[in-house]
């Protein structure tokens, strides 16, 4: 796998194809359950807008932006001030540029904290694994418990509960749950698409946190990713306890992204 000094394009296009793909699914699915929810594909930018949960950018954001773009950021902030939502747009590292930032700065937009698309070959990390990680099914109540009370999301947020669920729900997603004298502790996701395993979804509850249980879900699910995919991708905030859990495991670097927003 290439590192980060010399990722390839084609493997930032296999990455982001495989991410656009399972966040379409999950778009499809929610149009059902939250009015309004839109994805609309100007050119090769894809932008997403889910009214109902208008804070969360991951979910009201178009991507990617460059700057042969330009003649469509009009169209593309109006997709969003016309919703009542605040534009977002995403650019990746590759892209980024002086001229491409002074455009969106004319256009009122600034830079968010970026986040990183990482890359890993899943039959290369071997790691004991100290603590018990089991897969669950779709039925078992305690995996999406655990996800909620690991983000801190709150009984009344139904909307997020609910989109969470729809995410964690599609079609050959799989469930893991990493447990401690018997409670779970953590939970996390897998989902796999043409080759491609993404790793999903990892929460771990407020008081089991720094054990290791993350790592040892990151472990499981790259296991098992080696069994039909060929290369695993997943998604963190720059330099955070996940970026640093995953680097260390050896997942490597295929490029930022920043939301001009």
């Amino acid at each position: 796998m290439s590192g980060p000094a010399n990722t390839s394009a084609h493997l930032i296009q296999r990455v982001e194809a495989s991410l656009m793909h399972k966040t379409e699914l999950d778009f499809a699915a929610a149009s059902g359950r939250f009015p309004g929810t839109e994805v609309r594909h100007l050119e090769d930018v894809t932008a997403t807008a889910l009214s109902e949960l208008a804070h969360l950018v991951p979910y009201n954001k178009a991507r990617p932006f460059r700057l042969e773009h330009r003649h469509l950021l009009d169209d593309l902030l109006a997709f969003y001030t016309g919703r009542g939502l605040r534009p977002a747009i995403e650019v990746r590292s590759p892209d980024a540029g002086d001229e491409l930032h002074e455009l969106l700065r004319a256009a009122d937009l600034a830079p968010m904290p970026p986040t990183v698309a990482l890359h890993v070959r899943p039959d290369q990390v071997n790691v004991p694994a100290a603590v018990l990680v089991e897969e669950v099914g779709s039925d078992d109540d305690r995996y999406l418990d655990t996800l909620f009370r690991g983000y801190g999301i709150g009984a009344d947020e139904t909307a997020f509960r609910d989109m969470l669920s729809i995410e964690h729900s599609a079609a050959g997603f799989r469930r893991y749950l990493a447990f401690v004298d018997g409670q779970p502790a953590a939970a996390a996701g897998l989902f796999a698409h043409d080759g491609t395993g993404i790793l999903a979804g990892a929460a771990t509850v407020p008081r089991f946190r720094r054990h290791g249980y993350q790592t040892a879900l990151i472990a499981r699910r790259l296991r098992d990713a080696a069994t039909s995919c060929d290369l695993a991708v997943v998604t963190a905030a720059l330099d955070s306890p996940s970026h640093a859990n995953l680097t260390r495991l050896g997942c490597q670097l295929t490029h930022t992204r920043t939301v001009w927003r």
